[in-house]
């Protein structure tokens, strides 16, 4: 308790010095908190599962695509043999297979409401594998018209009634499902997102690849049983070749660039740059408490040097500055707490960062700071005055010279951390803005996606037969509407350029196969997106669209395709063939057919003419490294988005005129995407981090600034007399503001020497993850250089000009 008295009265004392200290270190800790929060978001992906570390995804890798890993089941109606097939395994406790539907392709309806909703259609083991917390109803899909949805859909589908027992049903099929339960939030991120529940036992969501995911029995070794069933399977040869699938962890799945439509998947790197920034304003915000600190101590030298001559223990020394820095560092986390609990809609919207609330880590996080920073931040100043005599106590009152070494490399650490900071942020920012300028190839301005037809699922042959003609009749009124607007330039019905393409083996007549982006187009769709034609021609949808042709033998009959074999092909591509002129140039494509007369898959060459070549085409994120494009002709498919190009100026009435279209043909729940928003959005989470590492780069100044102006204030006051005195013989204002500022300059430039090459290593190795990227400037580092010494230098000048305009007379007197 006297302890406490004596800290307070102390801490009151230099009230200014404690107020500022508090605020610098709460910034820090808000900051830290904030990012520890979200780390570890992202690093507990799937925590809920009780059996995580025994839970597998199946991956597979065709022969024909070595190396190139999808996650993907095996499919029902693909069963291999027993013997192999891994599901069957010993080690295999149980597995579930699960398919996903998405907001863009599926709707529920209830009564009118029609609302898009993701739609996640899975079997019994499901939630015997995966722990989603069910909050009322029933857990179990007993019954095959039993659905659960979620919370947040729930409200959004029924508002605030009673979702159980009502009844929800997809639009294109007459049967209903019953809601059995309802699905809370995980305490943890979920690698799944889905609005409603269904049972594959329904038989109304099918024609969807299935996602396997496997429980292992106890201490059973997932490598083991990969090792079993290395090889390729023979008798099940697609297109692709012979499959081979493998478990893979699911608690690893959120990290891995895997190609996958169901899972979600985060971005190491940014997480990795977010917690290097953590540990950074940490770092600022300890040694800026500690200068100040120290700096308050040596002021107070006379009081510990006293207390050691009559008899104070260091235990007494120790428990004194132990609750001093307790006092103020449980201020500082109070602050820091209310800061991040006000600003909580800004770092949900402006951040991006979704804090789950997570109690026992708040808690664990939150002691181990409270109990960590008071004995760090203690132990040095009592070293300091602990292990000193006390006459050397009683002297230092006053006295500068070599005692501030300490301080004054901790301050050039916080030059150092600053300067890199800032150096790196602004290397983010003009990258960020590299890749949001960059010419992808292709038109995406006054270009709108817009969903009317989605996916259909159909319970009868005559449901198929009466859902197929009314969405015949919805297709030809759209189509006639969109054709006599003259808000419209082009349409098409298609997937946009961003969301094209997958891998197929290539080779040029003679050459070696090699994988290429394979992707079919039409003569519509290359007027929608306009890509730039360098020779030859683009599609021409009189002369290049597919004439089927009707083929019948002892077989059956089916339709074949006798139009032209023709591709177009970006430059990249025809680099990479090694053609000099596309006129005179045959490329080939490997393909596996089924053999309807010998029942096997055969290898089968197709040669190709090219017609035109286009300016390399970009599609995906600038940092993927993408395999050059090789476009094939060929209509969209009945649920695939439309593609508009609209005249510029013109988008709110073209909109308006959309909604309305939709309302009259398909109804529902209307959603619209510009492809300029789409290309920006791949770069959500380097926008996310640019803006993140702009923010707490801009809060790190701020600390430093308030360090600053506690150590010059500190500096000045104890070297006020020598200012006095050499203005009484005649220095100048400007001689004094030199004699102050040299140190400080020094100290600055130092840290910048060392902060280059730091900042140099750091900008390269993220810059690694970028097949494009921006160059490297010099004024990034010139410009750190400026901020920093503008912003430090100019609290340094204003509290050195006040010094050395004060009375001399007074000011020796007064010492």
């Amino acid at each position: 308790m006297k302890n406490l008295r004596l800290a307070i009265r102390s801490l009151l004392h230099f009230r200014l010095y404690s107020a500022v200290n508090v605020l610098g270190l709460a910034l820090s800790l808000a900051c830290v908190i904030v990012i520890a929060r979200y780390v570890h978001n992202e690093t507990t992906v799937d925590g809920f599962n009780t059996r995580l570390d025994r839970t597998y995804v199946l991956t597979v890798e065709n022969s024909g695509f070595r190396g190139e890993l999808e996650i993907r089941g095996i499919g029902r109606h693909f069963a291999p043999k027993p013997e192999q097939d891994i599901r069957k395994d010993p080690a295999v406790e149980r597995y579930t297979e699960f398919a996903l539907y998405g907001r863009s392709e599926t709707e529920i309806q209830t009564g009118e409401n029609k609302i898009a909703a993701t739609i996640l259609v899975a079997d019994t083991h499901f939630l015997r594998i995966f722990d989603y917390p069910v909050t009322s109803g029933n857990r179990n899909l007993k019954r095959p018209e039993q659905a659960l949805i979620t919370e947040a859909f729930a409200r959004k589908l029924f508002g605030v009634e009673d979702p159980l027992g009502r009844t929800i049903k997809s639009p294109t099929n007459p049967k209903e499902f019953i809601v059995s339960g309802i699905i809370g939030r995980p305490a943890y991120k979920s690698s799944l997102d889905f609005d409603v529940l269904v049972s594959s036992e329904s038989g109304i969501f099918e024609g969807r690849m299935e996602q396997t995911v496997l429980l292992l029995h106890p201490k059973q070794e997932y490598r083991a049983v990969n090792e079993k069933f290395n090889e390729f399977i023979s008798g099940r040869n697609s297109w692709m070749g012979a499959p081979r699938y493998q478990l893979f962890p699911l608690k690893e799945v959120y990290f891995n660039t895997f190609d996958s439509d169901t899972f979600r998947q985060g971005n190491r790197t940014n997480v990795i740059v977010l917690l290097v920034v953590a540990i950074l304003l940490l770092t600022v915000g300890v040694l800026n408490f500690l200068n100040i600190y120290t700096a308050v101590v040596l002021r107070r030298g006379r009081e510990f040097g006293m207390k050691k001559v009559f008899g104070a223990s260091g235990r007494q020394v120790f428990g004194q500055l132990l609750v001093e820095n307790g006092i103020l560092i449980v201020l500082a986390m109070i602050i820091a707490l209310s800061l991040i609990e006000v600003l909580h809609p800004v770092i949900r919207n402006l951040l991006g960062f979704e804090q789950l609330p997570f109690v026992r880590f708040d808690l664990q996080f939150g002691a181990g700071l409270l109990i960590a920073l008071p004995l760090l931040t203690s132990a040095i100043p009592y070293l300091r005055y602990n292990f000193s005599a006390p006459v050397t106590s009683l002297r230092s009152v006053g006295k500068t010279g070599r005692r501030g070494v300490g301080r004054w490399v901790t301050l050039t650490f916080q030059y150092l951390i600053t300067l890199a900071m800032i150096m790196v942020s602004l290397l983010f920012l003009k990258q960020l803005r590299f890749v949001l300028d960059y010419d992808p190839g292709y038109a995406s301005e006054n270009i709108v996606q817009v969903q009317f037809q989605r996916t259909q699922f159909f319970s009868t042959r005559e449901n198929w037969h009466t859902e197929n003609e009314k969405r015949t009749r919805e297709y030809e009124e759209i189509t006639r509407q969109l054709d006599a607007s003259p808000l419209i330039l082009s349409w098409v019905r298609a997937e946009n350029p961003i969301r094209i393409g997958f891998s197929m083996n290539y080779r040029a007549s003679g050459g070696e196969y090699r994988p290429f982006t394979f992707t079919r187009t039409t003569g519509a769709w290359m007027r929608t997106f306009e890509p730039e034609l360098v020779a030859g021609r683009l599609w021409d949808d009189d002369l290049d669209k597919p004439v089927p042709y009707l083929e019948t033998d002892e077989w059956g009959s089916r339709y074949v395709d006798k139009s032209p074999r023709r591709v177009i092909v970006d430059e990249s591509a025809l680099k990479a063939f090694g053609i000099i002129d596309y006129r005179e140039a045959v490329i080939e494509q490997k393909y596996r057919e089924f053999n309807r007369r010998r029942g096997v898959m055969e290898d089968l060459v197709i040669p190709y003419e090219i017609i035109g070549v286009i300016r390399d085409f970009k599609a995906m994120r600038l940092s993927d490294q993408r395999a050059p494009f090789i476009f094939h002709y060929e209509y969209g498919f009945s649920d695939e988005p439309l593609q508009i190009a609209f005249l510029p100026e013109r988008r709110k009435e073209v909109i308006e005129f959309l909604r309305r279209l939709h309302d009259e043909t398909v109804g529902g729940e209307f959603t619209y995407l510009f492809i300029e928003d789409d290309l920006k959005a791949l770069y959500a989470e380097e926008r996310k981090v640019a803006t993140v590492y702009g923010i707490f780069t801009g809060i790190a100044i701020a600390i430093s600034v308030l360090g600053l102006f506690s150590l010059s204030l500190f500096d000045i006051q104890q070297r006020r007399r020598e200012i006095a005195i050499r203005k009484v013989n005649g220095a100048t204002t400007g001689n004094v503001l030199g004699l102050l500022l040299k140190r400080y300059l020094y100290l600055l430039l130092i840290a910048f020497v060392i902060a280059v090459p730091l900042a140099w290593f750091a900008i390269q190795r993220y810059l690694e993850g970028f097949a494009h990227k921006t160059a490297v400037s010099w004024w990034i580092f010139a410009v750190s250089l400026l901020v920093t010494a503008g912003v430090s230098l100019s609290t340094l000048i204003r509290q050195t000009r006040k010094a050395a305009s004060a009375d001399p007379a007074r000011v020796i007197r007064s010492e």
